[in-house]
């Protein structure tokens, strides 16, 4: 320790000059001499004593957002250690993204201190359910509760009933990581639905229900969209088109009295 080193100094007519740094050592340590241990020296010559004085006090920074990369060159430079304690699933964190750490944001430690972190893996993987043969309602439903995003595209089947789901993909059992979509088949009739007399918002549904998008709402009247009924569509109803084409909606707006 110092105070020895200072009284061995002494008793040999030499001076102690004593430099003090940060470094792992407990505080007090001799690290170095200066000149080295055996080198001869005048009586009364300086001799540089490189003094411990414990390891430096470092504030932690918040490493939680950041790529497992940036965040260990960020505590390399500040002389301190990283380690991976854990990695999770996370739907919503990207893969090798820090999570957690072990030693919280504006935290005092040591220099060279192990910091711990858990990492995103990315969104886990699970096997997709069946639902062929189910409801388009009850699909979307069944496929979000496991964590899946019921991607919808429509097909024409005049003998199945409206909205029931006919094929999936991943098939059902597969293995495929939650939060990727899902494509289920629902089927539709091919045959534009009779929606005259109905209010708009009601006809834009069924419509919607039936596989077609909404192309252009032709206003018949001065009045307000909120009031009146849907007079005819383009194709008309009965028609025959094929899913995931436009239908004009003719409309007769009734003016506000």
């Amino acid at each position: 320790v110092v105070a020895d080193a200072q009284r061995q100094l002494s008793t040999a007519k030499l001076h102690a000059k004593v430099v003090e740094r940060y470094d792992a050592s407990p505080k007090g340590t001799v690290l170095d001499v200066d000149p080295m241990v055996g080198t001869q020296t005048p009586e009364g010559s300086d001799v540089t004593l490189i003094v411990s004085k414990g390891a430096a006090i470092l504030k932690m920074p918040q490493l939680v957002g950041m790529t497992l990369n940036d965040a260990r060159d960020l505590l390399t430079a500040m002389g301190l250690k990283l380690n991976v304690d854990a990695q999770t699933p996370d739907n919503a964190v990207a893969i090798g993204t820090i999570v957690s750490q072990s030693v919280a944001p504006d935290t005092t430690v040591p220099a060279a201190a192990t910091v711990g972190v858990t990492v995103s893996s990315g969104t886990g993987a699970s096997n997709v359910p069946n639902v062929v043969g189910k409801s388009v309602s009850d699909a979307s439903s069944t496929l979000s509760a496991a964590g899946y995003e019921p991607n919808l595209r429509y097909v024409v089947d005049p003998n199945t009933p409206l909205g029931t789901v006919t094929m999936q993909e991943p098939v059902a059992g597969a293995s495929a990581s939650t939060a990727a979509p899902v494509a289920i088949s629902v089927a539709v009739p091919g045959t534009v639905p009779d929606v005259s007399g109905l209010a708009l918002g009601d006809a834009k549904r069924i419509l919607a229900r039936n596989g077609y998008l909404i192309g252009q709402i032709v206003m018949l009247g001065d009045g307000q969209p909120g009031n009146g009924k849907v007079v005819r569509t383009d194709p008309g109803a009965g028609r025959q088109l094929d899913a995931n084409e436009s239908v004009t909606i003719y409309y007769r707006a009734v003016a506000a009295h």
